[in-house]
């Protein structure tokens, strides 16, 4: 699959625009295609994830308590990516309750500045996957919370993929407006939106964590667990639809949250503690 060629090189394109890790980089490192690339949002998820699950289990093996060691993880992965998502989320939350139009919506969502509506999409959203890691870290083992919050963070980034090639691009390049820059143009617009081959190589690598999280959790609650993500996700699209007639960066960032938190929500619904 002509996808899947050249996977070191993409999913490190993956990398710098989803962490803020050190990833190598010259003048003479083409600027990222996402047309092609996109496919490695999961791996790319995987890599991110890792720092996370090392210093998790740690906090493990240390004896901290659950909660303690649910937000070590969420911390480490706000540091690696530099709350990416999360100011995504904080971004859709003030555009779409904070503006009556959809211009007025999209200046807001541009806006620097956290409001209310932001501030508390985020308290609610980390506190609430903080205390469903808690809960299922208290029903398993470290092996399986390791592997959870690596599936996890793979799976989310592949359900960005969803907006961007389902709904129209909310900010695209005008031909009747020169001037227009092209970083106010949308997400389509700078990197290129997936093509049918990326996103049919996207769901060949998500597989991988799949299969991991059947194996080690079972048939029926990974089939539990990828329902409640991709509810999530199919609502994240409707309400970019609805709100703002597309998709944009903030869009995709909420998105990955919002999976990302149907993931544990259902993982924890469907783990008991013995």
């Amino acid at each position: 699959m002509q996808s899947l060629r050249n996977l070191p090189a993409d999913t490190l394109a993956s990398l710098r625009f989803l962490s803020r890790l050190p990833v190598p980089y010259s003048e003479n490192t083409p600027l990222p295609d996402f047309q092609k690339q996109a496919h490695t949002f999961p791996l790319a998820g995987i890599i991110i994830a890792a720092p996370a699950t090392i210093l998790a289990s740690i906090s493990i093996w240390l004896g901290l308590q659950p909660l303690v060691v649910a937000i070590i993880a969420i911390a480490t992965t706000i540091i690696i990516t530099g709350a990416l998502h999360e100011d995504g989320l904080a971004d859709v939350a003030d555009g779409f309750w904070g503006g009556h139009t959809i211009a007025r919506k999209l200046e807001i969502m541009r806006d620097s500045s956290i409001g209310t509506y932001g501030t508390l999409a985020l308290i609610l959203c980390l506190s609430l996957t903080a205390a469903l890691m808690a809960q299922t870290l208290s029903a398993m083992s470290s092996t399986q919370f390791a592997i959870s919050l690596i599936t996890s963070a793979s799976l989310s980034r592949a359900a960005m993929l969803w907006p961007w090639v389902s709904i129209d691009n909310a900010r695209p390049t005008s031909s009747q407006n020169k001037s227009q820059r092209k970083d106010e143009a949308g997400l389509s617009a700078r990197f290129g939106m997936p093509d049918h081959g990326t996103m049919r190589a996207t769901f060949v690598i998500s597989l991988a964590p799949a299969l991991l999280l059947a194996a080690t959790f079972g048939i029926q609650t990974t089939l539990i667990v990828l329902i409640a993500a991709s509810l999530g996700t199919l609502a994240m699209t409707k309400l970019a639809h609805h709100h703002i007639g597309g998709h944009t960066g903030d869009i995709l960032g909420a998105t990955q949250q919002i999976a990302h938190l149907g993931f544990w929500i259902a993982l924890a619904a469907t783990t008991q503690a013995p």
